[in-house]
């Protein structure tokens, strides 16, 4: 990642390997994000994240989780990224093959932002990515910060910064 691209990076945790690569590919060709990292374990994931925590320009902007992940569940990940104070910030996405509400529900008290049903096409995918990142993180400045946080539950925070309405989903 270049410390002047001011997209954010995108960290992609999947134990299907296949699945992460796709995400990885549809992250890239969504052209919102400077970097994307994979990992397929999870509890090494949050390992790395504890040794670049200080770190801001090594520090993703968004995490994105499959919920089943073996070694360490994604409601144990968000969970245990609740209690670091430089790692708390950064948003967690949960993708899953899971429509349960029980899960959505999880989800949100450990701390994540949402939960989203992976898509079945790639485009559909694509597309989701672009409003996850301009729903929930934001351009970072040359310092590797990010600016400001995205509110999704104020509706002029969309329009004020990217001129148009806040995504529906």
């Amino acid at each position: 990642m270049k410390k002047s691209d001011p997209r954010p990076y995108l960290y992609v945790l999947d134990d299907e390997p296949d699945q992460a690569m796709l995400v990885g590919l549809a992250a890239q060709r969504s052209g919102e994000f400077a970097d994307v990292r994979t990992a397929i374990d999870s509890q090494l994931a949050y390992h790395h994240l504890l040794e670049v925590a200080d770190d801001p320009e090594h520090r993703p902007s968004l995490i994105m989780i499959d919920w089943k992940m073996p070694r360490m569940h994604g409601a144990d990940f968000a969970a245990a990224l609740q209690e670091h104070p430089e790692l708390r910030n950064i948003p967690v996405i949960v993708m899953s093959n899971s429509g349960d509400e029980a899960d959505r529900t999880l989800a949100l008290e450990c701390g994540c932002k949402a939960l989203y049903q992976k898509p079945s096409a790639f485009a559909e995918l694509v597309d989701l990515l672009i409003q996850i990142r301009r729903q929930y993180c934001a351009l970072r400045t040359p310092s590797g910060e990010t600016p400001f946080t995205a509110r999704p539950d104020d509706s002029n925070f969309f329009a004020d910064r990217c001129g148009s309405e806040a995504p529906t989903f």
